[in-house]
C-alpha cells in the first residue's frame, strides 16, 4: 500500500463510523422505503411556502398565465411576448393547475417538481433495491435528494428535475426487459411516450440522455437485434417533438432554436478549453456524494475485468456518462444541463454501497458521512434559516407587495421591455401585464404602471416630453428596472 492511501485509511479509521449510523438508521423504517416519503417531506417543507419566486420561476410561471389569461397553448406566450425557443410541457400542466385552483401561488407551481423530486427518490431505491440491500437502496436515494445539483432545486419550479425524473423512467421501463434478455414491443411503446413527454418538457437536446446512453449501450453489448426497435422509438418521439416545432413555426424562428442551442457561437480556443475545465469541476463537486461511490466502484470493475459483463453497472454508466461528456465539450455547456446524470449515479452509488462496505470500507464511510452533512445542511436551512429568516428568501414577493400596494390605489395595466424585466416578480402580479418594445410604450394613451430601467425611463421622457413617467419604486432586484407611473402631466 503506497504512503498516501496508507494515511487515508488510518485518517479514515479515526472517523465516526458513518456507515454503520446510516445502516442503523435505514433499520428502523418499515417498510424501508418509507423513508424516502419522510425525508423528501422534510427536505420541502416548510421551504416551499417560505421560498419567494426565484431563478427562472417567474418564466414558468408567466408562461401557464400566458396559457390561461391569453389563450396561447401551443406558442408559448410570455406577457404578451412570443416565447418558442422550446416546448414547455411543465408550464401547460401548471396552468391546468392555475385552472383547477383558480389561481397559481408558488406552492402551487413547485408541485410538479417535487413531486418529481419524490418520484425521482422512488426509482433510485427500486432500481437499486433488484441488486443490493435496502440500506445501499435508501443510500442511493438520499444520494440522489442532496446532491448538489438538487439542494438549490429542491423547491424551484424549473423544469430541469421533472425532466430529470422522465428522463430516467425511460432507462427504468427499457431495462426492466432488457434485464429479462427481450424488451417486448408494448414496453418499446411505453418507453416512446416517457420520451416524448421528457422532449416536449424542454426540447430535443435533453432527451440525448437516453439515445446516447442506451445506444452506446446496445454498441458496446453488441445487441444488434434491439437496434431497429430503438430507432423507432427515437423517431416516434423525435417525431411528437418536431411536431410542435413545425406547429409554432415562423419565419425567422430557425435562428432562435440555433441560438438556444448553442449552435453558433464563436468563442477563442482559451475560453472554450478553460469552460471545459470549469464544466468538470462544477459537475464533480455537484455530483457528490455519489461520484464517490461511482469512482470506486467502476475502478474495482475495470481491475477486475468485470465492467463489461456487468450489463447493469454498464448501462447505469453509459446513460450517466456519454451525454454528460457531449455536454463538457459543447460551446458554453451548462453543469445544469447534466441533471439527468444525477439519478443514474445515484443508483450506481446504492449498488456500490454494500461491495465498497466490504471491498473499501473508508471510501465509502467518507461518502456517507458527506451525505449526512449535505442532509444536515438542508434541513438546517429549510426548518431553522428560512423561518427565522423568512424575508432574505421571500425578496420578490417583499418587492411585488409593495407594487401590488401602489396598483391598487391607481389601477391600470403595467408595461415592462424584455431586457430589464424580472418575471419572478411579475409573477406576483395581477393581470394585465404585458411586455412592450420602446416603440409600443411611447405610444401610451392612458395612464400606466412602468416596470421599466431608469435609462429606458429617459428614452420614453425624450419620445414623450407630453407624458409625466414618475419614479415610484427603486426595485433593482436581478435587473436594473425599476417601477414607474407613466400618465398625462
Amino acid at each position: 500500500m503506497t504512503d498516501w492511501r496508507a494515511r487515508a485509511v488510518a485518517l479514515s479509521r479515526r472517523a465516526p463510523d458513518w456507515t454503520g449510523r446510516f445502516t442503523r438508521l435505514a433499520d428502523l423504517t418499515h417498510p424501508e422505503w418509507l423513508a424516502i416519503p419522510l425525508f423528501w417531506f422534510a427536505l420541502i417543507v416548510p421551504a416551499i411556502f417560505l421560498r419567494g419566486y426565484h431563478y427562472e420561476e417567474g418564466t414558468i410561471v408567466a408562461l401557464a398565465r400566458g396559457a390561461i389569461e391569453d389563450g396561447q397553448w401551443l406558442a408559448p406566450h410570455q406577457y404578451g411576448f412570443r416565447f418558442i425557443e422550446r416546448p414547455v410541457l411543465m408550464s401547460w400542466l401548471l396552468a391546468v393547475l392555475g385552472l383547477i385552483f383558480g389561481e397559481i401561488r408558488p406552492w402551487i407551481a413547485r408541485i410538479l417538481p417535487t413531486l418529481s423530486l419524490l418520484g425521482g427518490g422512488f426509482l433510485v431505491f427500486y432500481l437499486t433495491r433488484q441488486r443490493a440491500s435496502a440500506a445501499a437502496a435508501l443510500f442511493g436515494a438520499l444520494c440522489f435528494l442532496i446532491c448538489p445539483a438538487l439542494l438549490q432545486k429542491l423547491v424551484t419550479a424549473e423544469p430541469d428535475v421533472m425532466l430529470s425524473v422522465l428522463l430516467f423512467s425511460t432507462f427504468v421501463v427499457w431495462w426492466d426487459g432488457q434485464k429479462t434478455g427481450r424488451v417486448s414491443a408494448p414496453r418499446w411503446l411505453a418507453v416512446a411516450a416517457i420520451f416524448a413527454a421528457a422532449g416536449l418538457t424542454k426540447g430535443p437536446q435533453p432527451m440525448a440522455y437516453f439515445t446516447l446512453g442506451v445506444g452506446s449501450f446496445l454498441l458496446l453489448r453488441r445487441q444488434w437485434h434491439d437496434v431497429p426497435a430503438f430507432i423507432f422509438v427515437n423517431a416516434l418521439a423525435g417525431g411528437v417533438v418536431l411536431a410542435w416545432y413545425l406547429a409554432v413555426y415562423r419565419s425567422g424562428d430557425f435562428a432562435i432554436w440555433e441560438n438556444h442551442s448553442r449552435i453558433d457561437l464563436s468563442e477563442t480556443r482559451l475560453s472554450y478549453y478553460y469552460g471545459i475545465f470549469l464544466f468538470i469541476r462544477q459537475f464533480a463537486l455537484e455530483a457528490l456524494p455519489s461520484l464517490i461511490v461511482v469512482v470506486a466502484l467502476v475502478v474495482d470493475r475495470i481491475r477486475k475485468h468485470s465492467l463489461m459483463s456487468d450489463a447493469m453497472v454498464l448501462a447505469l454508466l453509459c446513460y450517466a456518462s456519454a451525454t454528460t461528456l457531449a455536454l463538457a465539450v459543447w460551446p458554453e455547456g451548462n453543469v445544469r444541463y447534466a441533471m439527468p446524470a444525477m439519478l443514474a449515479l445515484a443508483t450506481l452509488a446504492g449498488l456500490g454501497y454494500d461491495h465498497l462496505r466490504v471491498a473499501a470500507p473508508h471510501i465509502l464511510n467518507a461518502a456517507v458521512g458527506l451525505a449526512f452533512v449535505l442532509a444536515a445542511y438542508a434541513l438546517v436551512v429549510g426548518w431553522i434559516v428560512m423561518p427565522l429568516l423568512p424575508a432574505s428568501f421571500q425578496q420578490s414577493a417583499v418587492i411585488a407587495d409593495k407594487m401590488m400596494a401602489q396598483m391598487r390605489a391607481e389601477p391600470a395595466p403595467l408595461y415592462g421591455i424584455f431586457e430589464s424585466f424580472n418575471n419572478n416578480i411579475a409573477a406576483y402580479l395581477p393581470p394585465p401585464v404585458r411586455l412592450r418594445s420602446m416603440a409600443d410604450i411611447a405610444k401610451l394613451t392612458e395612464p400606466a404602471w412602468l416596470y421599466i430601467s431608469p435609462e429606458e425611463a429617459e428614452q420614453v421622457r425624450k419620445l414623450r416630453p407630453d407624458l409625466s413617467i414618475e419614479q415610484r419604486l427603486v426595485v433593482h432586484f436581478g435587473t436594473d428596472a425599476d417601477f414607474y407611473r407613466a400618465q398625462a402631466k
